[in-house]
């Protein structure tokens, strides 16, 4: 993939790698303290969407009113309208279901997050993106302009804990999708399902792309496999 953006002129930063788990904790503390902005906090928001939805920056940006959903028992039901590859989404979109998750589960700790971003920024909050093109794509990164745009969100907000970021590795819009695949791959978890999860029509595709070059770079999560303990083969 970088060979073939080198080749096209394109920028060739690891726009794909998986965010450090320190910094993703980072973000977590972040999104629960009662001092953080509300602009901020809608931004955390968005990267706990992300990540717990496996989503890239267009589906982000796809979202319609009505397209997150806080269940009665407590979980999220998100409708994602722009998938790559899954044009059919937009007339019948494709339906994540994340579980609820007990009060001391880490789990939690990201729904609440959700739920302060509907207390206060309304119900709509996750319509962030909304009207932006996404038929255009940056000559520069390759991406398009709506994970651009959180690109340059996610590296702003984290700026404080950079130094916790090693050196060589650059984060961006697609790192959640990145470290979620692989995370649940450490865990062992059923491939099956996590590719179900993340819209992919072949595991081969999610393991050689999304897990295989990243896997001896970002270790078993303890926090991120509980988050993720729904996709458990049964």
């Amino acid at each position: 993939m970088q060979q073939s953006k080198a080749e096209r002129g394109l920028q060739t930063d690891l726009y794909r790698v998986p965010c450090p788990e320190p910094v993703f904790l980072f973000l977590v503390d972040l999104g629960a303290s009662p001092l953080v902005p509300p602009a901020t906090l809608m931004l955390v928001g968005l990267f706990v969407l992300q990540l717990l939805g496996w989503l890239r920056g267009d589906s982000v940006a796809g979202f319609t009113p009505g397209d997150v959903v806080q269940a009665p028992d407590g979980g999220l039901i998100l409708a994602v309208r722009k998938m790559k590859q899954r044009p059919e989404f937009v007339a019948q979109p494709g339906v994540i279901v994340i579980p609820p998750a007990a009060d001391d589960h880490p789990q939690a700790r990201l729904l609440r997050i959700i739920a302060r971003c509907f207390d206060v920024g309304g119900p709509v909050w996750f319509c962030l993106l909304a009207g932006v093109d996404l038929s255009e794509v940056s000559t520069i990164t390759g991406e398009s302009r709506a994970a651009q745009w959180l690109t340059e969100q996610l590296r702003l907000v984290t700026a404080p804990v950079s130094n916790r970021i090693p050196d060589g590795v650059v984060i961006g819009s697609h790192s959640w999708r990145e470290m979620a695949a692989v995370a649940c791959y450490q865990a062992k978890y059923d491939s099956l399902r996590m590719a179900c999860h993340g819209f992919w029509r072949d595991p081969t595709t999610m393991f050689n792309s999304y897990i295989r070059p990243y896997v001896d770079l970002f270790p078993y999560s303890r926090f991120l496999a509980q988050v993720f303990d729904f996709l458990r083969a049964v």
